[in-house]
């Protein structure tokens, strides 16, 4: 057991968010961190931080569940995400990355026989991340019919600014 121990140590690090939230939680679980490395922003440290906060007996509060933006592990933007089941039916998070100077959050929700999925895209533009265009798929079970358009926004939304919520519609 000592073995398996020692080995694991090395692996396990921590990562500290100066959170600065107005409310007060118990503790704040770190889901996962995607560091943004293109070589514009690179020295701007930037990370993409999800984070869900829980209740003193380490129990999740839903409503809390957000992504953080952090430069150099201060938060510069925070964006909650929808409660699944009670806000969004079967909301999630599939996916979150980096393209070439841009990052990138993907979601879907849904069910039976309606299926949407949106992918956010946020690109650096030279001072900040600014939305510049969402991706919106639709997907019908019955007819088999997937629909698949790119929003151009206009003017580009801070990051900073941004609500997820006026982009989930059943269309």
């Amino acid at each position: 057991m000592q073995i398996l121990l020692s080995l694991l140590i090395p692996i396990i690090t921590t990562y500290h968010v100066n959170l600065d939230n107005s409310k007060k939680y118990a503790f704040t679980d770190t889901l996962y961190v995607v560091p943004l490395t293109h070589q514009q922003y690179k020295q701007a440290d930037y990370k993409l931080v999800s984070v869900c906060e829980l209740d003193s007996n380490g129990i999740e509060i839903k409503s809390a569940r957000r992504i953080l933006l952090t430069q150099k592990n201060k938060v510069v933007a925070s964006i909650s995400l929808p409660v699944p089941d009670e806000e969004v039916k079967n909301f999630s998070v599939h996916k979150v990355g980096e393209r070439a100077n841009s990052f990138f959050i993907g979601i879907d929700w849904g069910g039976g026989n309606y299926y949407y999925e949106r992918e956010f895209n946020f690109a650096f533009d030279g001072k900040q991340f600014v939305l510049t265009s969402v991706k919106m798929i639709s997907y019908v079970f019955d007819t088999g019919k997937t629909s698949t358009r790119n929003k151009k926004i206009t003017p580009p939304i801070p990051v900073n600014k941004f609500v997820m919520m006026p982009f989930i519609e059943n269309e």
